[in-house]
C-alpha cells in the first residue's frame, strides 16, 4: 500500500516533468535541478526521520514552486495568478529564478540533514508526560469540553460581528490592551492547539473519540469562516496527521468506522466552508461603496476562473522569486527597507508598491475598507539583497530555527505529536507566506512558544497542587 501511495504521485511527477521539460524556455539542466531539489523536499517530508515541519514545508514549497511552475508553463502559457513585476518570460529570466529557488531548496535540505544527525531521536514519542493534565481533564471532562465549545463560539461569532481579524479587510474594531492580537492568535491556531491537547488525551483512552473529533472539526470550520479564510484544511490536516502519527508510534490503530466517518465528515465540512467563504468574500469584496468613484478591485483568489486554477494559484511561491530575481533594485538598501516596513490597516505592502508595481491591480481601484497584499514568500524575501550566499545562509538558519521550535514544543508540551504537527504546519505556512512586515514575525514565535509554555505551566501547577493535597491527607 505504501509503495502504491508513493508510486502514483511519483509517476505523475515524472510525466509532468517530462511535459514541462519539452516546453521550458530556459536551460534543461536548470529545470532538472529545480525538479530534483523540490521533489526531494516533498518526499523528505514523508521519510522516517522527518519532523512535521519537514512534511508541511516540503508540501507547501512543492505546490508553490515546482507544481505551480510546471503546470503554469505546460498548460497555462506561463500565466500566473500573482503579479511578477519586471519578469520578461525569457529563458534567461526563468533560469535566474529557478537557480535562486534551487539554492534555497538545497539550503533547506542541508539544514534538514544536520537536524537529522543532531536530533535523530529527540522526537521519539512516549505515551505522555502530561499525566497531571490528563487526570485533570478526565476528572472535569464534561466541563472542559463545554467550556471549549463556548470559547469557539465566542471567538468565532464575536469576530464575525466585530470584524477584529478578517482576511482582506481592514479591522472594523480595534480592541484595547492588545486584545485584537489575542483574537488573531486564538483564531489562527490557539483554539486548534486546545483541540490538539484534548484529542491527544482522548486518543490515549480510546480509538474512536467521536465527540471530541466533531468539536475539533467544528472549531476549524467556525474559526476560518469567521476569518473569511478557506484555510480550514490546513489546521484540520495537521490534526489528522498528528493523530495518525500518535497512533502509529504507540502501536495502536484507529477504528475503521471512526476513520471513515471522521474523514468523510471533515471533507464535506471543508467543502462547505469553501463555498461559504467564497460567497462571503464575493459579497464583501465586490460591493461598491456609495462614495466610490473607481471600481472596487475583486479578490484575486475569488476571481480565478476554474477550480483547478484557483487551487494552483492558492499557493505562494514561484511568482515571488520570478519578480524579485528580475527586479533591478535589489541590494541591502531594499533589505533594510523591508525590515523597516510597518503594519498598516490601509494601503498595500512594500513588495506591491516597489517590486511588483507594474500591472498590479492592488494599486488601482477603490480599496476603501480593504487590505489586499501580495506575498513574496521567504525564499524571494531572502533574495532582496541579491546575494546567493546570503540566500543560502538565511534559508539554512530559517529551517534550523523552525526545527528547534518544533523540538522545543515536543519536549515542553509532554511529547504531544498532534500539537507538534499543528505547530509544524503553522511555521511552514508562515515561511511560505513570509514577506509582509517581517519585523512582526516575533509575534507568531511568541504565540507558538506561549502555547507550549502554557501547557508546561499548567501541568506543573496541577502536579504541585495534587502533590500538596496528597501530603495534606
Amino acid at each position: 500500500m505504501s509503495r502504491i501511495a508513493v508510486g502514483i504521485p511519483l509517476f505523475i511527477i515524472v510525466v509532468l516533468a517530462g511535459i514541462t521539460a519539452r516546453v521550458y524556455p530556459g536551460s534543461l539542466v536548470v529545470y532538472l535541478l529545480f525538479t530534483i531539489v523540490f521533489n526531494t523536499l516533498l518526499f523528505s517530508g514523508i521519510s522516517d526521520k522527518r519532523i512535521f515541519f519537514d512534511t508541511f514545508l516540503g508540501l507547501f514549497l512543492w505546490l508553490g514552486f515546482w507544481f505551480k511552475l510546471s503546470v503554469g508553463i505546460s498548460f497555462m502559457h506561463g500565466q500566473f495568478g500573482e503579479p511578477i513585476g519586471g519578469f520578461d518570460w525569457s529563458g534567461a529570466a526563468y533560469d535566474r529564478a529557478l537557480i535562486v529557488a534551487s539554492i534555497a531548496g538545497i539550503a533547506f535540505l542541508v539544514s534538514q540533514a544536520f537536524r537529522k544527525y543532531l536530533f535523530a531521536r529527540v522526537t521519539e514519542s512516549r505515551e505522555s508526560d502530561s499525566l497531571a493534565l490528563e487526570s485533570f481533564y478526565l476528572k472535569h471532562r464534561a466541563l472542559i469540553l463545554s467550556a471549549f465549545a463556548a470559547l469557539v463560539l465566542f471567538f468565532s461569532i464575536s469576530n464575525l460581528i466585530l470584524g477584529v481579524y478578517q482576511r482582506g479587510l481592514t479591522p472594523r474594531t480595534v480592541l484595547p490592551f492588545g486584545l485584537s492580537g489575542v483574537y488573531t492568535l486564538m483564531l489562527l491556531f490557539g483554539l486548534a492547539s486546545v483541540s490538539a491537547v484534548i484529542l491527544n488525551i482522548e486518543l490515549k483512552r480510546k480509538s474512536a473519540p467521536y465527540l471530541v473529533s466533531f468539536l475539533c472539526v467544528l472549531e476549524c470550520f467556525l474559526s476560518n469562516v469567521s476569518m473569511f479564510s478557506r484555510g480550514m484544511i490546513l489546521n484540520g490536516t495537521a490534526l489528522v496527521l498528528g493523530a495518525l502519527e500518535r497512533m502509529k508510534r504507540t502501536g495502536r490503530s484507529l477504528s475503521l468506522k471512526y476513520g471513515l466517518i471522521a474523514i468523510t465528515s471533515f471533507v464535506i465540512i471543508f467543502l462547505f466552508s469553501v463555498v461559504t467563504v467564497n460567497y462571503i468574500r464575493l459579497f464583501t469584496f465586490n460591493k461598491t461603496p456609495a462614495s466610490a468613484e473607481a471600481p472596487v478591485m475583486p479578490d484575486r483568489s475569488v476571481a480565478n476562473s476554474t477550480p483547478l486554477r484557483s487551487f494552483i494559484n492558492r499557493w505562494v511561491g514561484i511568482e515571488g522569486v520570478l519578480a524579485v530575481s528580475s527586479h533591478a533594485g535589489l541590494g541591502w538598501g531594499l533589505w533594510h527597507e523591508a525590515w523597516g516596513e510597518r503594519y498598516s490597516s490601509s494601503g498595500t505592502s512594500l513588495y506591491d508598491s516597489k517590486i511588483v508595481a507594474h500591472g498590479n491591480n492592488y494599486l488601482i481601484g477603490n480599496m476603501e475598507g480593504k487590505h489586499f497584499i501580495t506575498l513574496p514568500g521567504l525564499i524571494a524575501f531572502l533574495y532582496y539583497p541579491g546575494s546567493k550566499w546570503f540566500l543560502f545562509l538565511g534559508a539554512f538558519l530559517a529551517y534550523a530555527l523552525a526545527a528547534l521550535i518544533e523540538v522545543f514544543v515536543f519536549k515542553v508540551a509532554g511529547g504531544n505529536v498532534i500539537l507538534c504537527s499543528l505547530i509544524g504546519q503553522v511555521l511552514a505556512s508562515r515561511y511560505a507566506h513570509f514577506g509582509y512586515v517581517p519585523r512582526q514575525g516575533y509575534l507568531l514565535l511568541a504565540g507558538v512558544l506561549g502555547v507550549a509554555l502554557s501547557i508546561f505551566v499548567f501541568e506543573w501547577f496541577i502536579s504541585n497542587r495534587a502533590e500538596a493535597e496528597r501530603r495534606a491527607q
